[in-house]
């Protein structure tokens, strides 16, 4: 069993999805949270946030097949994961979009439509699949 989020691992998810928010209200893809993920009959997740286009995806159960952008912040328990087998299982099922968020190193890596390549970034997570939507990893997103 996994243990719960630390406080600041939850408070960087909640300014995530209140900027998701803001960003995507009155547009037809819906940020976010909490919600397990099945992939398929025996993989599933529970990321951080995700970014859902097609809400027939959508139901009382969670979220069936890929999300558009999934969103992971990095623990040290998690890490490996999130970058490796999850980052994997993700593309391969279609995510169209990849990040994981490294609070300890204030940085965010991106993977974006099944790509194997990882870009790197340092002051401002753009998304390459919503134009506009960009997270400044500089300033405030990483304060609690």
């Amino acid at each position: 069993m996994m243990s719960a989020p630390s406080s600041r691992h939850q408070a960087l998810v909640e300014k995530i999805l209140e900027e998701f928010k803001a960003w995507f209200r009155g547009k037809p893809c819906k940020p976010m949270f909490g919600r397990e993920v099945r992939l398929s009959e025996h993989i599933r997740y529970i990321p951080d946030a995700v970014v859902l286009c097609d809400r027939s995806k959508l139901t009382e159960a969670g979220i069936e097949g890929a999300p558009d952008l999934v969103v992971e912040v990095k623990s040290p328990s998690t890490g490996d994961f999130d970058t490796g087998e999850k980052r994997l299982e993700y593309l391969k099922a279609g995510v169209r979009e990849y990040w994981v968020l490294d609070p300890v190193k204030a940085i965010g890596i991106r993977w974006v439509n099944g790509e194997t390549d990882v870009e790197m970034v340092v002051n401002q997570m753009e998304s390459s699949i919503f134009q506009g939507l960009a997270l400044d990893l500089r300033v405030g997103l990483w304060e609690e």
